[in-house]
């Protein structure tokens, strides 16, 4: 990810940082938005046309400089009348080589609505440095590309003014001047902000630690270099050094790629040596070894024992692989649960019991103390045993968790697995809707056995709650499973061709019949309660089995309960269809939907509807 995708969340992050900084050196207040778009704009490294420009605006942010000027206390805040004006006197250091000053103010709100080219900037204030005025760039559309020029700035709330090395030669001091020169009324807050330029060779990255790979990018960072300048890096702490490239454009931020040759170690160093003999090494050895790739795992649709990884071996890898495991419930740290000098490695049994969302990852060794960087992780989706008693129930499932916490799903080629976050009726805040949804047919589909896995397979999907254990109920009571969802085929005249069953017992294998006395459901065009008795006092492996045999035939899933049998009447009314919302409505049909919620037929109910008139009573 890059450009604008990559760079804002960036910059929010590194404001984010410096914000808390400042809350550590001042008591933990807030910092002042004004003061952060300062910091943040006044220290950023200077990029294409000197100056601020339309392209690169100040520059590049260098979070770095922006802290820098934060602990140093480089600014000051202050608020003038109108007419008024204040001077801040600093003294300039001797190595010094630049001086950056802006000026940053909050420009009051106005209700007006403007015209094109009309100025908008309501309190004006102006910034001058030892009489330097700020670089002000053309606005006009023949002036987009030209260079900024110093002048009066009277359309911005920003405004900065830059000293070179020939500006700042025999000075000592400086004096900023900030004149209010329009203020529409009372005060006008602004920031005042500096930063002096001291030319010092780095290396910025990489080093500290970072992990990079053979054939691999990584960011390069120095400061303080003239251009051109070469490139060169070293194996062993800094003793031999290999030329791996070079810059003859004052490009200071650019990737560079490690050698696919280049040995696993963690004492690697970067140094840059410019044509004036200047020289700048890693502050601190950086990591070099190779990131596996393409791992994945294998594993049984039900249960935690016989999981197995996979991944592309590499030659360079020799000193072999370490596996890692994160729980991301917890915090999502990696620890080790074994090594392998092979590319694949079989998963200890019960290591990811308790861990309801496993993620693996493989990473290189480099020795016994550490390793490279971590491949891609992959989320192992298994069904997490289910134990209940009575007092436990109800155990709903409505999909908070992605994946589901509760169900090892599988399904063919022609079946969809979808999350949709989609409410209804009272189920949990940040439920989901699940979905298996039919995505083609074919010709040979077996239309008298849906569930025929031998013709049907790939247009058939599954859920299933592989552990269920009911023996902390006494055997010879029932527990409700129910499934509230809905059963949609594509074709309206033809409800047929989307069907879903449930099956139980020890093995998973029993075909139930619901309390409506059905086996197979069919389509409906509503939100249905599916409820099945499973016998308590023993374990279940349930299975939920959908079958589509049209494009767009699909299984929505809101939730699924295991409850106590309601032995008295209960029934639940809705809507099939909200009623339209809208002014001068005239004659609506408006379409009901009477559930049974226990476990009792029911007859002869008689239900009433209720309208209301003009003044909202209900007749």
């Amino acid at each position: 990810m890059d450009g604008t995708s990559m760079a804002t969340p960036t910059v929010t992050g590194h404001a984010a940082l410096i914000s808390e900084r400042y809350a550590q050196l001042n008591q933990g207040k807030g910092m002042p938005n004004v003061l952060l778009r300062a910091l943040l704009a006044n220290t950023a490294t200077d990029a294409g046309r000197p100056g601020p420009d339309f392209q690169f605006g100040y520059g590049i942010m260098n979070a770095e400089h922006a802290v820098e000027a934060l602990e140093n206390g480089w600014y000051l805040q202050g608020e003038l009348e109108l007419g008024r004006s204040l001077t801040q006197r600093i003294a300039v250091p001797p190595e010094a080589t630049a001086v950056k000053v802006m000026l940053v103010w909050n420009d009051p709100a106005v209700a007006k609505e403007y015209k094109f080219r009309d100025k908008t900037l309501v309190n004006d204030l102006d910034l001058t440095v030892n009489e330097y005025l700020p670089w002000v760039c053309d606005h006009r559309p023949e002036g987009l590309e030209k260079n900024a020029e110093r002048k009066v700035d009277t359309l911005n709330n920003i405004e900065q003014v830059t000293l070179s090395r020939a500006d700042l030669k025999g000075v000592t001091e400086i004096a900023m001047t900030v004149k209010a020169h329009a203020v529409a009324q009372g005060v006008q807050g602004f920031v005042l902000t500096w930063y002096f330029e001291v030319p010092e060779p780095r290396v910025i990255s990489p080093a500290d630690g970072m992990l990079c790979s053979q054939n691999g990018s990584v960011l390069l960072a120095v400061e303080g270099i003239q251009s051109p300048y070469s490139v060169e890096l070293s194996y062993d702490g800094g003793t031999s050094w290999s030329r791996i490239g070079g810059m003859q454009n004052p490009m200071f931020t650019y990737p560079i790629t490690i050698p696919a040759d280049a040995p696993i170690t963690k004492r690697a160093l970067l140094r840059v040596v410019d044509a004036a003999g200047q020289m700048a090494v890693s502050p601190h050895p950086f990591t070099i070894a190779p990131q596996p790739t393409d791992l994945e795992i294998e594993w049984p649709e039900c249960g935690t024992s016989g999981w197995k990884l996979t991944w592309e071996g590499n030659t360079a890898a020799t000193e072999g692989y370490v596996v890692l495991l994160a729980d991301p419930d917890k915090g999502a740290v990696f620890r080790k649960i074994g090594e392998t000098r092979q590319s694949e490695f079989t998963v200890p049994d019960g290591v990811v019991n308790g861990i309801e969302r496993p993620i693996f990852s493989v990473a290189a060794k480099v020795d016994d103390e550490s390793y490279g960087k971590r491949s891609l992780g992959v989320l192992a989706r298994y069904a997490t045993p289910v134990t209940l008693t009575a007092a436990q129930l109800p155990f709903v499932e409505s999909f908070v968790k992605y994946p589901t916490r509760y169900f090892s799903v599988e399904h063919g080629e022609n079946i969809g697995v979808k999350y949709e976050h989609v409410g209804y009726g009272d189920v949990a805040v940040g439920s989901n809707l699940f979905a298996l949804a039919c995505t083609g047919g074919f010709k040979e589909f077996n239309a008298d056995n849906y569930f025929d896995y031998t013709r049907n397979a790939k247009n058939i999907g599954s859920m299933t709650m592989c552990d269920l254990d009911l023996t902390g109920i006494p055997a010879g009571q029932n527990v409700l499973f129910r499934i509230t969802g809905q059963l949609v085929s594509s074709y309206s005249e033809n409800n047929t061709t989307a069907r879903m069953r449930v099956k139980a017992g020890k093995d998973g294998d029993q075909v139930l019949t619901s309390l409506s006395g059905v086996t197979e459901n069919l389509a409906t065009k509503f939100i249905s309660d599916w409820c099945y008795l499973l016998p308590a006092g023993q374990k279940h492996r349930v299975v939920i089995e959908f079958a589509g045999r049209s494009s767009n035939d699909f299984l929505g899933v809101v939730s699924v309960s295991l409850e106590s049998p309601e032995s008295e009447n209960a029934v639940v009314l809705m809507y099939k269809e909200n009623p339209k919302s809208g002014a001068n409505l005239g004659v609506e049909t408006v379409k009901l939907v009477l559930s049974n919620r226990c476990t009792n037929t029911l007859r002869n109910l008689v239900v009433k509807a209720y309208r209301g008139d003009i003044n909202g009573c209900l007749r």
